[in-house]
Parts: C-alpha cells; structure tokens; sequence
C-alpha cells in the first residue's frame, strides 16, 4: 500500500499556481521493510546490500520490478567543534522499498511521460563511481525530507525548539554526504541504494542530531526522499519513498551487522 502525502512543500512548476511549493503526492515505491543495523564505525559499513538479506517481491512482482534501499548512518558520539571525529560507534536505518510496475515501466521508457520519472530514470542510470561527468550531476538533487509529527508531545529546548523549527518538513540536499551502489541481490532482483553519511555532516548540524536522538524514544518521525526537479517537465516533484518511525528504541531495535556475502 503507498503511504500518502506527506504534508512537507515540494516544488511546482513556474507556470502552475500557486507558485509556492505544495504537498507532494502520496510516495512513489513501496515500503517493503525498515531495519536498525549497530555499525561500529561508518567506514566499516559502506553500502548495506552486500550484507543483509533482502525481502522476497512475492508472487505479484512486477516483471523487471526493482528494489530501492536509502540507507541512512547515523553517529552515537558528541560532535567537537574543532578536529572532531568523522566516524566512530553508529547504527544504520535501511529504508527496503520496492519501485512497482508504474515506475519500473516509467524508467524503462526511453521518454518517460512522468516529471517524478524523468528525474528519476536519469538518477538510477547515472554512474555511482565517484567521476566528474555531466551525468552523475544529477546524484547531487537527492533531497531528504524529515518531519517530527508529534512535536507537541516530546520535551524539548531551546536548541531543539529552534532547530525544529527551521527544518522540520523541509528538504534538505544529501550532497555531498552520500555515496550509491548497484546491484543485483539473492532473488535475482536489481537493486539501487543511496547511502546518506550523517557521520560526515557539519558540527551545528551533528550537535543537533546529536541533541535529538536522546529523546528519539518519544518522537514520531517521517522520513522520506526525492530528486529534486529543475526543468519545468521535472516538476512537479514527488516523494519517491516514505518510511514512519514511530518512538522506536534504537538499543532495543538495532541487529548485529551481518557480514559481507561472499561472492
């Protein structure tokens, strides 16, 4: 079942009114599963596909369906200002989706008819090597989008009050903080994934999270992504995937890391 809209602004075209940014249509993929893994260090992770096992598409699959995995690291350490640490003791959340037959047929068409599908099919087919090309440009538009929904239920100061207050259901670039990978897992099934390296973010920002995890038992956070659109025939934008957690223990939550697979 796609989860519906989420109530954060994305874009429009110049020539649609109102200008401002509108709720998105309900997400695009289909939440197949949503994992804690404990990661000693960010370094040691890297991609997650080579290591878990992915949940079967069953008997309705789609033919040529696709699994979409946003992995996010997220660090357990206190931010320092200056010469701070940019790894170290963590824990993954893997967002599984699945892409479904209207956005494998969008992708698979060599003009795709949809403006979330134009971004994306160029998203999907970009190198994920790190290369200075024109078409590995476009990883730079994944854009994450976090809400708190319960914001009048969690105790919170005033660091966190304020920066609640400008992000919450705002989107925010990954770049440059993230990583992608293709492959194909033990189904036989493609899969892409977007790595998002909290570890690597700035001080402010880290603090931040730092600051809010200490209270993630009692919130209820959507988290959700998309590619950002440009042209107006990108417009307008819509979430791709979109995951709830709700008041989760993350000590309680997280598996052990499994291993790499061997090949």
């Amino acid at each position: 079942m796609p989860f519906p809209a989420l109530p954060c602004a994305c874009t429009y075209p110049r020539t649609h009114p109102p200008t401002r940014p509108q709720p998105s249509k309900a997400a695009v993929f289909e939440l197949l599963d949503c994992r804690f893994y404990k990661a000693p260090t960010a370094k040691c992770v890297g991609g997650i596909c080579n290591r878990i096992d992915f949940p079967s598409l069953g008997p309705d699959a789609a033919p040529g369906d696709k699994i979409f995995v946003f992995h996010t690291l997220i660090p357990q350490y206190a931010p320092a200002m200056w010469g701070g640490a940019t790894d170290g003791e963590g824990f993954s959340i893997v967002q599984i989706y699945r892409m479904g037959a209207k956005a494998v047929e969008q992708v698979g068409m060599e003009a795709p008819t949809l403006p979330w599908a134009r971004v994306l099919k160029r998203f999907m087919e970009a190198p994920c090597e790190d290369v200075d090309t024109p078409t590995k440009k476009i990883h730079e538009r994944l854009k994450l989008i976090c809400r708190l929904a319960n914001q009048e239920e969690v105790e919170l100061g005033s660091f966190e009050k304020g920066l609640i207050g400008s992000y919450n259901a705002k989107p925010v670039l990954t770049r440059p903080q993230h990583n992608f990978y293709k492959g194909v897992n033990e189904h036989g099934v493609d899969y892409f994934e977007a790595v998002l390296d909290a570890h690597e973010f700035a001080f402010v920002a880290k603090k931040g999270l730092s600051s809010l995890l200490d209270r993630i038992s009692d919130m209820v956070v959507d988290m959700s992504f998309t590619v950002e659109g440009h042209e107006d025939d990108e417009l307008p934008e819509t979430l791709l995937g979109m995951c709830r957690i709700c008041k989760i223990d993350i000590e309680a939550a997280c598996l052990p890391l499994p291993d790499v697979k061997k090949k």
